[in-house]
């Protein structure tokens, strides 16, 4: 990646024309199964859901962490059909919390089984927690879901501490199989669907079956939840000004886009289609949430919560109809920004719904970049969406990423040269990343990845490198990004870009802004002069950053027991 730089205009644009084809309203009706949901009787012991920690996890990450969605959906189902369950969610714990609550869920006699929805980043944790139960009680039965059990489903289910692994929704299988392990029945569990389990040590794979109908999920139940752990929080990502009462809500499941770095990409994925709940529910629950628990803010956790335009002038009119003051984050992709889709006026009226904060994956600053992930968008998108958001004022968000298999040293500074013109544009902008992209398994990218000589990991056992993720670099090491000519500057790259481009952030206090403005002139000769030979300030960031970190997400949250000054920009 340290090809000449040949500098290149990034065109101005403005509200342009979709370039992507939109997807049909009526191909995103929901078509899974609606039916009255079973009451169980006589389950007399409880289902435990947990929420593991990544490894890489920090105090700065517990203050600010979002709630469990996917646990808590499950738990509405369980609820619903009468069976005990209980939420523990480690990421929310003190480390000395953690250990107390890890002895009493070990020493405990009614629990029925012990779920886990997993990302790979959380297997350690989630492994050293299993062990624990199982030595203390080894006829604990555990499942796991979530996307790690999707990517691999029957290498997880051969590990010798797993009894079942769910590959798609886990709502109502949940139920199917409270029921079929409370019966004390002989034989398997055959008739669930998307279960998988083992026959004489065989790990057997029933199918999907037909999908849960989003719209007939009950409300997230948050009282399962020490609630005042997760709701004080600032909808801003830097800003502390912006405090509120903060709840989640999954609105939809999937993404039917082809991005090559995305699980939704996978030809097989169970979830390729988006399937989301209406208008009117997910306002429902709005009221809901606002009655109950107080909540002000909302962010709707979907991939893609503007995919269907017809359920968002729904959404609109409903809001302004029974006359809701909220405020609410959502994702939404940059080219959506058209006259054909979101133009100026129904952004007007997104923002006076109560929309402050809209985020988007836009990956890169180089078109042929863009071209080889198919993100099916142009760069020129993403410079009206910021103009878009600039003249509305809505706070923007950005997500880049770099050190992609084919990627040039000329594609990287097209990013950083994009981040600059995002912030000359819209300086109410923030930069997620840009990061060093890591393959994760699912796509093709991560198969070409592999290809060229990265490291596959096999089983579940692979995945445990405890102590062992570095927050750059993930699961990780620089010797892995074969295609990268120099893999150890990659960090620099990244770090002096930052520096050089972003500049001082809103909420920045004056000591770190006076110290970010001076390294950003070393910063800039460094990145474009692709020099990084003893980047003391890069070290000396390293070891700094962890304790300015837990400074700002303090005061962007009040979990540790101040009082929230919220904001009245309501």
């Amino acid at each position: 990646m340290n090809d000449d730089y040949n500098a290149s205009t990034i065109p101005e644009a403005g509200l342009l024309e979709s370039s992507t084809v939109l997807i049909d309203e009526s191909e995103l009706v929901s078509s899974g199964r609606k039916a009255a949901r079973r009451k169980l009787s006589n389950v007399d012991k409880k289902v435990v859901l947990v929420r593991a920690n990544p490894e890489d996890w920090s105090e700065a990450d517990r203050i600010r962490v979002g709630s469990p969605s996917s646990l808590l959906a499950i738990a509405s189902v369980l609820k619903d059909s009468n069976v005990p369950v209980e939420i523990v969610d480690f990421s929310v714990l003190t480390k000395d919390e953690e250990v107390e609550c890890l002895n009493n869920l070990a020493s405990r006699d009614d629990i029925l089984i012990v779920g886990f929805s997993l990302m790979s980043v959380q297997i350690a944790h989630c492994l050293r927690i299993i062990r624990k139960l199982k030595e203390r009680r080894p006829d604990t039965k555990i499942i796991i879901g979530g996307i790690h059990a999707v990517l691999y489903p029957e290498e997880t289910c051969q590990h010798e501490l797993v009894d079942y692994v769910c590959y798609a929704d886990g709502e109502e299988m949940m139920v199917d199989l409270v029921e079929f392990l409370s019966k004390k029945e002989e034989g398997y569990p055959t008739h669930i669907p998307a279960l998988l389990y083992k026959k004489n040590g065989i790990v057997q794979k029933n199918p999907v079956g037909e999908l849960p109908e989003i719209n007939d999920l009950p409300y997230s139940p948050y009282e399962l939840l020490d609630l005042e752990k997760y709701v004080h929080r600032s909808w801003h990502p830097t800003d502390p000004t912006h405090k509120t009462r903060y709840f989640d809500i999954l609105t939809g499941k999937g993404c039917p886009f082809r991005c090559t770095f995305c699980i939704n990409a996978l030809e097989d994925f169970y979830d390729r289609e988006y399937r989301g709940m209406s208008a009117e529910r997910i306002l429902d629950e709005v009221e809901y949430l606002m009655d109950k628990h107080g909540a002000q803010h909302f962010k709707f956790v979907d991939e893609l919560f503007f995919v269907n335009r017809k359920r968002l002038m729904q959404f609109l009119d409903l809001v302004e109809e029974r006359k809701l003051k909220f405020t609410w984050t959502a994702n939404i992709r940059a080219d959506y920004f058209t006259r054909t889709y979101v133009d100026r006026k129904v952004l007007q009226r997104i923002k006076d719904s109560g929309c402050v904060f809209l985020t988007m994956g836009v990956e890169s600053g180089s078109q042929r970049m863009l071209d080889f992930m198919k993100k099916d968008m142009k760069v020129e998108s993403t410079i009206a969406a910021a103009e878009a958001l600039a003249e509305i004022g809505v706070t923007g968000g950005f997500s880049f990423m770099y050190a992609l298999p084919g990627e040039k040293n000329e594609d990287v500074k097209a990013t950083f040269k994009l981040i600059q013109k995002l912030y000359e544009i819209h300086p109410d902008t923030y930069i997620f990343g840009p990061a060093i992209f890591r393959p994760y398994p699912g796509n093709t990218l991560y198969d070409l990845c592999v290809e060229k000589g990265f490291p596959e990991k096999k089983n579940l056992d692979d995945w445990d490198l405890m102590g062992k993720i570095d927050r750059e670099w993930g699961f990780s090491e620089a010797e892995d990004y074969k295609w990268v000519e120099k893999p150890r500057e990659l960090p620099y790259l990244g770090f002096y870009g930052k520096l050089a481009y972003i500049g001082v952030q809103k909420g920045t206090g004056i000591v770190m802004g006076n110290i970010q403005r001076l390294l950003a002139v070393v910063a800039k000769y460094r990145f474009e002069n692709d020099y990084y030979g003893l980047p003391i300030e890069f070290f000396l960031f390293k070891k700094v950053m962890p304790y300015l970190q837990l400074l700002t997400w303090t005061s962007l949250s009040c979990q540790n027991g101040g009082k929230a000054k919220y904001s009245e920009t309501m």
